[in-house]
């Protein structure tokens, strides 16, 4: 694709200037695409590690690695609530991430090891 400048689009005709309008509009819509799956796999990834901290809350509150984390956060309340402290929150961030999943399981063009993440994900 030719790159057209201001100045090669001074002497151009209007449907000319529309033209190279929308071809740079589409590459900025293909960019913008690309940043938008790579949020949405950030915020599937982020919901995963909390999804498994609040269940290794209850499957396995004994375990703890020094000062590093502590599993053992359903001592004051046995609710599925951390690390975000209210389990409305908790249940928020794992919805708004099934979507997210299911896109990435059903996706032919990923490996079969991220889509079956994905699909774990979706267990979780």
């Amino acid at each position: 694709m030719e790159r057209l400048t201001g100045r090669d689009l001074a002497g151009a005709q209007p449907r000319d200037r529309l033209c190279a309008g929308l071809r740079a509009r589409g590459l900025c819509r293909r960019q913008r695409a690309a940043r938008v799956e790579r949020v949405a796999l950030g915020w599937l990834a982020i919901a995963v590690v909390v999804c498994l901290y609040a269940f290794g809350g209850k499957a396995l509150p004994g375990v703890h690695v020094g000062g590093l984390f502590n599993l053992n956060h359903a001592d004051i309340l046995a609710r599925l609530r951390a690390p975000l402290g209210y389990w409305n929150a908790l249940a928020f961030v794992l919805v708004l991430a099934i979507p997210i999943a299911v896109r990435v399981a059903v996706d032919s063009t990923r490996r079969d090891a991220w889509r079956l993440a994905a699909l774990f994900a979706c267990s979780c």
